[in-house]
C-alpha cells in the first residue's frame, strides 16, 4: 500500500516557513561567529595581561648599577685586549720581514773551503760582498763551485782576475742571497 502525500499548506505559508528556517541559520552563524571573535579576544586579552605582568618584572629586577659599571668595565678590558692584539700582530710583521744575518755567516761558514780566509763581508739589500785569501788557486775554484751549488746563493760573480795567481791568491766576489735563506717564515 502506497502512501498518498497531500500538501495541504498555502504556498505564502511555505515562503514564511523558508524564511524562519533561512532567519535561524544566520542565528545560529551569527552565534557561531560571536563565539569564535570571544574565544579570540580572551587569548589576545592573556596574551595582554601576561606582557604586562612581564613588563613590570622586568621593570623590577632591572640591571643594578654596579652591574653596569662592571659591563662598562668588561668593554674597556675587551677594548685593551684587541688593541694589544693589533699590537701583536703589527710586531709579527715586522719579525716576518727581519733578516737573520746570522743565518748569512752559518751559510758562508759550511761553504767556505779550509784553505780560504774571508777579510770582509759587507752587504747592500740582498747583495753580499766578500773579498779575502785563497791558499791555492784550487781552493778559489772549490769557493765557486761551492757558492754555485748552494740553494741560498744566486747571481754569483767571480771575476777572472781572481784566478791569475796560483798562490796566495787576493780574492774578491759578490752575489745574491735569497730572501727564505735569511727570513724566518
Amino acid at each position: 500500500m502506497e502512501m498518498i502525500k497531500l500538501n495541504l499548506i498555502p504556498p505564502y505559508r511555505k515562503e514564511e516557513l523558508e524564511a524562519d528556517r533561512r532567519h535561524k541559520v544566520f542565528v545560529w552563524q551569527a552565534v557561531a561567529v560571536l563565539m569564535v571573535a570571544l574565544v579570540f579576544g580572551a587569548i589576545l586579552g592573556s596574551f595582554n595581561y601576561i606582557l604586562g605582568l612581564e613588563t613590570k618584572y622586568a621593570m623590577q629586577t632591572s640591571v643594578p648599577k654596579d652591574q653596569l659599571e662592571s659591563s662598562k668595565e668588561l668593554e674597556k678590558y675587551d677594548e685593551e685586549f684587541k688593541e694589544a692584539n693589533s699590537e701583536i700582530t703589527a710586531l709579527e710583521e715586522v719579525q716576518r720581514e727581519n733578516i737573520y744575518w746570522s743565518d748569512l755567516f752559518l751559510e758562508l761558514n759550511k761553504i767556505v773551503p779550509e784553505g780560504i780566509a774571508l777579510q770582509s763581508v759587507s752587504t747592500k739589500k740582498m747583495q753580499i760582498f766578500i773579498s779575502g785569501t785563497a791558499g791555492t788557486r784550487d781552493d778559489l775554484v772549490a769557493l765557486k763551485e761551492k757558492l754555485e751549488n748552494s740553494s741560498c746563493f744566486e747571481n754569483i760573480n767571480f771575476p777572472l782576475s781572481n784566478f791569475a795567481a796560483k798562490e796566495n791568491i787576493e780574492f774578491q766576489s759578490d752575489f745574491s742571497i735569497k730572501d727564505n735563506c735569511i727570513k724566518k717564515k
